[in-house]
């Protein structure tokens, strides 16, 4: 079981100037011995504890002087560089001897999980050396104690075997990731406290905090005795130190999730492990949440530096971009390459048509492989479907209604009424919009009781929204009262059109005009027949019902 990292009080070490930078002298000299209580020193000013695990490959150029040449050289060099950083401890082919790149690439966390181990380190380094050619290839790997997280595998290849011990300095540079723990007052600003922040080691490269520097959180869960049960990374959740006093700094958070960081919590302590981009790029894998773990193929991935997702079409990124937008292959994978001037996280944007699945922080190149799982969209887009499939009824519906009512408006002005009759009918036995919205219901109580069926609360309230839309869609264009004014309106003008035929009647038969007649004025001798009476304006044709 790991071991527990000490607690930290709130007041900062009243120690400054002089006096504090002998006391930490003092602490991390090679004869100090056992540590101090944690309490008489605060955790700043702690250096890491790191033991650094040798391996040589087999072979005749790595006998025991050139093995103890290399670990003399390289010791040195380490201590020129860190410092009071570390205290260091170097072994050769011992404890757990992986020689080569294949035995690293194996190694699993639970293979280092071992009180052994972790009793008295905050950091393990297991360092391969083995012949390439004619020169040599160093292959290394980080175990950090606090969070139990094996770092990714580095390797650096060399023509002059000379630069051995200057190559393993600088590979152990690489992998090395500073641990600080997440504070958070009331109401005041996250700030990050970092081991050994406040170390000044030789090489300012090698500090422990700086400002810019990337950190991924942790949950740390402890049982009544302060022992640490279990870690829990926080995903798609990233820390970003500020500026930078006595290795303390203020942190900016940027995380997918609402409430990313609770630092409240009791037994639970938040640990922030640092982070560097240590391969190109990385394959993102999306699949559906458990029990179905389905591979989803055929989505859009747009990977920005703005946290809002962008309205611009869709164009392949240039050859090497850290950005631009992507399609899922069939295994629901896409490669992810990481920009080399990149120095914040990007923001990732998950889309399945129009809808967006997921928008959260991402580095490219931090991990050689990310699993993103993403709620099942099988019955969003079932719904989907099955709403574009009543639109496009909806749709050809009223084009036809707009065509029989703009027919019976041209066949009554031009007074052929049998046509006439034959369109309204056609009309009248057209889809109406009850048809239209007992459908619309059915999808709707399919794809709700299918939703809560799956506990799927997003996609409950897509499906209202899809179909409450549709329903709006279907009022405006299918209202009765539309229909009905067309009637009237055809009614009116079959009403003018046999009044005027009556006056025409009678004016050829002398007798005078029936009374009532509309705008008809009293036909006098000798005077020109009256003019036939224009129809009523009709709306534009196409108008909708």
């Amino acid at each position: 079981m790991p071991r527990s990292i000490d607690r930290l009080h709130s007041k900062p070490h009243p120690a400054t100037g002089s006096l504090a930078f002998v006391a930490a002298l003092l602490f991390v000299a090679p004869l100090a011995g056992a540590d101090p209580p944690a309490h008489e020193i605060s955790l700043e000013l702690r250096p890491y504890r790191v033991q650094i695990d040798l391996a040589y490959a087999s072979a005749p150029d790595f006998d025991g002087a050139s093995g103890a040449l290399v670990q003399s050289d390289f010791g040195d060099c380490l201590e020129r560089v860190a410092g009071s950083l570390w205290q260091t401890s170097i072994r050769a082919n011992a404890g757990i001897r992986l020689a080569g790149v294949d035995p690293l690439q194996r190694l699993r966390p639970e293979d280092l999980e071992r009180p052994a181990l972790a009793a008295d380190l905050d950091k393990l380094y297991l360092l391969s050396v083995e012949p390439a050619g004619a020169g040599i290839r160093i292959a290394g790997r980080e175990w950090d104690t606090a969070t139990s997280q094996l770092g990714a595998m580095q390797i650096v290849t060399l023509p002059d075997r000379r630069e051995t011990a200057h190559c393993l300095m600088k590979l152990l540079q690489s992998l090395f990731r500073p641990v600080a723990t997440i504070e958070q007052s009331k109401g005041g600003p996250l700030r990050l406290r970092a081991r050994g922040g406040a170390l000044a080691p030789h090489d300012e490269s090698w500090q422990a905090l700086r400002e810019g520097m990337l950190f991924e959180a942790y949950y740390r869960y402890l049982n009544q005795e302060h022992a640490v049960e279990r870690i829990q990374q926080i995903p798609w959740t990233y820390l970003t130190a500020g500026r930078v006093e006595q290795g303390v700094a203020d942190g900016t958070v940027t995380s997918g999730l609402r409430a990313a960081l609770s630092t409240r919590r009791r037994r639970v302590e938040v640990v922030a492990l640092g982070v560097s981009r240590q391969v190109d790029s990385t394959r993102l894998t999306l699949v559906t949440r458990p029990p179905t773990r389905r591979p989803l193929g055929g989505v859009e991935v747009e990977l920005a530096a703005d946290s809002q997702p962008s309205d611009a079409p869709s164009t392949p990124p240039a050859e090497g971009a850290g950005s631009g937008r992507f399609v899922t292959d069939r295994k629901g994978q896409v490669l992810l390459r990481a920009a080399a001037d990149a120095t914040k996280p990007m923001w990732l944007f998950v889309r399945n048509g129009q809808n967006l699945l997921a928008r959260i922080p991402f580095v490219p190149g931090l991990h050689a492989d990310e699993l993103l799982e993403l709620p099942d969209d099988t019955l969003r887009l079932e719904v989907e479907g099955h709403v574009a499939q009543l639109q496009s009824e909806l749709v050809d519906t009223v084009a036809r209604r707009a065509v029989l009512a703009t027919l019976a408006r041209q066949r009554a002005k031009a007074r052929e009424w049998p046509d006439v009759d034959e369109f309204m009918r056609q009309l009248a036995a057209g889809p109406k919009a009850a048809v239209f919205v007992a459908d619309l219901s059915g999808i709707r109580v399919h794809g709700l009781q299918a939703a809560r069926a799956q506990k799927d609360r997003a996609t409950e309230l897509r499906v209202r929204r899809l179909c409450d839309d549709m329903a709006k869609l279907i009022s405006d264009y299918l209202e009765e009262d539309k229909l009905r004014e067309l009637r009237d309106e055809i009614d009116e003008l079959k009403k003018i059109a046999e009044e005027d035929d009556a006056a025409e009647n009678a004016l050829k038969s002398g007798q005078p005009p029936a009374k009532g007649r509309r705008d008809q004025p009293t036909r006098k001798s000798g005077a020109n027949p009256p003019e036939a009476v224009p129809p009523a304006k009709t709306p534009p044709a196409g108008a909708a019902f």
